[in-house]
């Protein structure tokens, strides 16, 4: 038999059996492919649900909480700032510091603090923040 130099001739031993069929070797069927990408994103998609939910439940929780603090006075209860608390608490939404508003005012930063002190009563507030909602929603800023 004459041997063609370029190609090696094949023996008997050196097949190799197919196992299997060449349907079974081919990728999954489109529809298969796009049911298991289908499935993919639903369970995707219900993480980000309920971190989404976690996350709703947080803000309503805060919002509650700011509600709480902004409270209006009672009914009838009118709110009178005199000029120097007027100007305080407009210093105070602008993120000055007691000794800024001092200097500001022409006046020590403990007298910043005091008029801050009668903002705070007048207003049912215990911090910057809350006193600052509670102007806000009162109209006074």
């Amino acid at each position: 038999m004459h041997q063609n130099p370029t190609r090696p001739e094949v023996l008997p031993q050196d097949t190799i059996p197919i196992t299997h069929s060449p349907a079974e070797l081919l990728p999954q069927s489109l529809s298969e492919r796009t049911t298991i990408e289908i499935q993919r994103a639903r369970s995707v998609l219900a993480e980000v649900r309920e971190v989404l939910e976690t996350q709703i439940a947080r803000l309503d929780s805060v919002e509650a909480s700011l509600s709480l603090l902004v409270e209006a006075p009672p009914p009838g209860r009118a709110i009178f700032l005199t000029t120097d608390e007027r100007e305080v608490l407009r210093l105070i939404a602008e993120n000055y510091t007691n000794y800024a508003i001092g200097q500001r005012l022409r006046r020590s930063d403990r007298t910043a603090t005091t008029v801050l002190a009668h903002i705070y009563a007048k207003l049912g507030a215990t911090n910057r923040t809350t006193v600052i909602l509670k102007a806000w929603q009162l109209g006074l800023i």
